[in-house]
């Protein structure tokens, strides 16, 4: 399979320094930075909106409902509402560090933060419970059973309950960020940071196999149904089939990616050192 760099967003447009996270929604492409700001692409990166969510680095998106979601270094989380021009409907401050990652198990917010605490909240931003994790949240992922938490040497599985902030570990295992659960699929990266790890989500999360190609640290991930692309300091995104636990193709792009994100039809957006965006495409 071969991919190629199909569309890059303008220099004029793109933002001005590092991009933190990408998030895919429909038919957009939206993107936070170290620069305060969200913008929204087309999904051929031609800027629709922007705006200054925050004074400082705004490091992860989500979206619940009608709700937008930014998780900022300035230790809030501000809430977005995207049927109104994106007007700012609520500021959450219970955090004490800055915070991380945010995720959602369906029915609520899950945030984490550089002091290693997971705060749950409601849809409209009511603090319900918070959990003391092992390490600082670097990524994060959530389900009715667990939450998956990792910074760079284990990731958790800790067993959770809804009306309660205590927490039992199921299951650990070395390893480091970044993390991606796509279905039945755990993908995250062995300490070295090189090599990618491949688990099933199910009884005791066995390993399936690794994926082995970097020479250079890995620093992003994306995941669609049986799909992973990673990308880091070697300046190529690597593209693997996480069931045949094979290489399917590999792109070079034009700096050091600092953030990914997929398309269900695995179209990935890939972000670069200083704002560069783009978009890989299998052709």
């Amino acid at each position: 399979m071969k991919f190629e760099l199909v569309n890059r967003a303008s220099e004029e447009e793109q933002h001005v320094s590092d991009i933190e996270c990408i998030l895919i929604h429909g038919d957009k492409i939206f993107s936070c930075s170290d620069d305060g700001k969200v913008k929204i692409w087309s999904s051929d990166l031609k800027l629709q909106h922007e705006w200054k969510a925050h004074d400082y680095a705004v490091l992860h998106l989500l979206i619940f409902g009608s709700n937008l979601y930014t998780a900022s270094v300035d230790m809030t989380i501000k809430i977005w509402d995207m049927d109104n021009q994106y007007s700012l409907k609520n500021t959450l401050e219970d955090h004490e560090e800055g915070v991380r990652r945010l995720a959602t198990n369906g029915t609520k917010i899950y945030s984490g933060d550089d002091k290693g605490e997971v705060r749950v909240w409601t849809p409209e931003g009511n603090l319900l419970l918070f959990y003391g994790m092992v390490e600082e949240v670097w990524d994060l992922h959530v389900d009715k059973s667990y939450i998956y938490t990792v910074r760079d040497r284990d990731v958790i599985m800790a067993s959770i309950k809804d009306t309660s902030d205590q927490y039992t570990i199921a299951k650990s295992i070395q390893g480091r960020a970044p993390m991606r659960i796509t279905g039945d699929t755990l993908a995250f990266m062995e300490r070295d940071g090189v090599v990618v790890n491949i688990h099933d989500v199910s009884q005791g999360f066995p390993r399936r196999g690794q994926l082995k190609g970097h020479e250079k640290i890995v620093t992003a991930m994306a995941g669609w149904t049986g799909y992973v692309a990673t990308g880091g300091y070697d300046q190529e995104v690597r593209f693997w089939d996480t069931k045949a636990l094979s290489s399917v193709g590999t792109c070079k792009i034009p700096g050091t990616v600092t953030a990914m994100g997929a398309s269900p039809e695995g179209d990935v957006y890939v972000a670069c050192e200083d704002g560069i965006l783009c978009r890989v495409k299998a052709t």
